[in-house]
């Protein structure tokens, strides 16, 4: 039962616009405000909702537990199959409770009612190492991924025109195609005498990813794909890679660290601060040349994206070039692996592809300029097909903005909810033949009806999330996975012949074969 004092609030509160309200410019009228708060003091109680008890939980996930070492598709799966489309997980050792759901309308209900200031549960060892480790750089301000609340409102709103206009991004095209040509001529250095790419291909693919970010977010070419060698950027490599497998652990385990020393959390603090440390040396040399009136444009660009936050705001400048180099490597390259893999599976649909890649880069000399990215939609569907199929990121996750009713349950404001999209990816009810790739099903001028392989409820497939906390990178994203693809597809036949991919959930969903791909030259 609702205590007295929150049904006089609730009555109170008939007539106030919500925070979705505020977003879409309408107002609820005193009824449908009643109606809703009816819905939720009729509605089931939270403590209803099922799931695993906690000690369940934790069995499961030891060694000889049924999701010990599991893919999380395999988690996931396994809960939708046993509690249905609603589950909690119990918060332990002062953790929250973390309410899964798995159908899109309740995406949609959380998104839309989320309010001005998105609630997403921060990453605590990061929240800690920002606050305590390295409050001389942070200051309060810890980025757009563990920021909540006015803070990030501030920060977000400063840095959307730069990271998200079509044309800044476009302007690096440029640029990112003179590192995707360089970096195809290194793995033309890696074949071995059966034309396959090295067990190590993935880490050259995070060299890539982290040669074309770096160049965005701090003006600055490392040299990593043609000079391997270099001492710091390996060091830099290293300590991005203990950052996705510790911080997964880290975590996910009960935040025990605050209390007590654990090696495994010493050696996630010594690598973000070795990644931040190199990060802030590229970015301080950036800033001197800029402020010096040394700085030369990056190829294609009047000014670039670090030159402009800087001029908004040197803090801000600063922690987006660090998030975007922890951010921006082992998504972009996973979603390439993830992307030849399904091509190299998918031979026709590789040679339709190759069809529009030709178009653009009629010889291998040709240029990409800035308007080449508006002529591929299939090489767009193809890269979304992939995401459906093997998502880097399982889920989003928001606190609920008020209290609200999923599928029957009372979910009350700042309810920490996780919408797992995978698992709908691959549900025959969403996505007709799931498991096949069809890029057709995302290409604009094929109707449902004729391609009816589409779920028609937009919230499905949000690879890079919704609303106002949406991944600020995607353009940049999806510009340097379209490049690279297009001059591997150019000169490469890609081929697989080992089983089907495997993966592993570190801060994201990546593969853990080796990536052992078969490339055949065209000429």
């Amino acid at each position: 039962m609702l205590s007295t004092s929150r049904k006089v609030w609730r009555s109170l509160e008939c007539g106030i616009t919500t925070y979705s309200s505020l977003l879409s410019k309408t107002f609820v009228t005193q009824t449908q405000a009643a109606s809703v708060n009816d819905d939720y003091d009729n509605a089931k109680s939270y403590y209803e909702i099922p799931g695993p008890s906690t000690v369940e939980m934790i069995i499961s996930f030891l060694p000889g537990g049924k999701f010990y070492n599991k893919e999380p598709l395999f988690v996931y799966k396994s809960l939708s199959d046993e509690y249905g489309a609603i589950c909690r997980f119990k918060g332990t050792f002062g953790r929250k409770d973390i309410i899964i759901t798995y159908d899109p309308n309740d995406f949609e209900t959380v998104f839309r009612t989320e309010g001005m200031w998105p609630n997403r549960r921060a990453l605590l060892s990061f929240d800690y190492f920002r606050q305590n480790v390295r409050p001389d750089i942070y200051e309060n301000k810890y980025g757009l991924v563990n920021d909540q609340g006015k803070v990030w409102a501030q920060m977000r709103s400063a840095v959307n025109p730069v990271m998200l206009k079509p044309k800044t991004v476009r302007a690096y095209i440029p640029a990112i195609d003179d590192i995707a040509v360089e970096f195809v001529a290194k793995m033309k250095t890696l074949a071995d005498e059966n034309q396959e790419m090295p067990a190590s291909f993935g880490s050259e693919l995070n060299k890539w990813a982290l040669e074309s970010i770096a160049l965005i977010a701090m003006e600055h070419r490392l040299g990593v794909i043609s000079n391997d060698k270099d001492p710091e950027t390996q060091q830099f490599i290293k300590s991005l890679k203990d950052l996705f497998h510790l911080g997964c652990k880290i975590e996910a385990m009960p935040p025990i660290w605050n209390y007590i020393h654990i090696p495994m959390f010493q050696q996630l603090m010594d690598a973000l601060n070795i990644l931040t440390e190199i990060s802030k040396k590229y970015v301080d040399n950036a800033t001197e040349r800029i402020l010096k009136g040394d700085a030369k444009n990056v190829k294609g660009c009047d000014e670039s994206v670090f030159e402009k936050l800087l001029k908004i705001n040197e803090d801000y400048a600063l922690i987006m070039a660090i998030d975007m180099l922890l951010g921006g490597i082992d998504t972009t390259s996973t979603v390439v692996a993830d992307l030849l893999y399904h091509l190299a599976m998918n031979p026709s649909k590789q040679e339709k592809l190759r069809e529009e890649v030709m178009r653009i880069l009629p010889s291998v000399d040709s240029q990409l300029t800035t308007t080449s990215l508006n002529s591929v939609p299939y090489m767009r569907a193809c890269m979304k097909e992939a995401m459906r199929l093997t998502s880097p990121v399982p889920g989003l996750m928001r606190g609920a903005g008020k209290n609200l009713v999923l599928q029957g349950y009372q979910i009350p404001k700042d309810t920490d909810i996780a919408m797992v999209g995978n698992v709908l990816h691959l549900d025959e009810s969403h996505f007709p033949r799931s498991k096949e790739f069809i890029p057709e099903r995302w290409l604009k001028d094929i109707k449902m009806e004729d391609c009816p392989h589409r779920s028609s409820n937009p919230f499905t497939f949000l690879p890079f999330g919704f609303g106002s906390r949406a991944c600020i990178g995607k353009r940049i994203a999806e510009m340097e996975v379209i490049v690279i693809m297009l001059r591997i597809l150019r000169e490469f036949k890609v081929e697989w012949h080992y089983g089907p991919l495997e993966f592993i959930q570190s801060l994201i969903v990546a593969p853990a074969n080796d990536l052992k791909f078969k490339m055949i030259p065209l000429t």
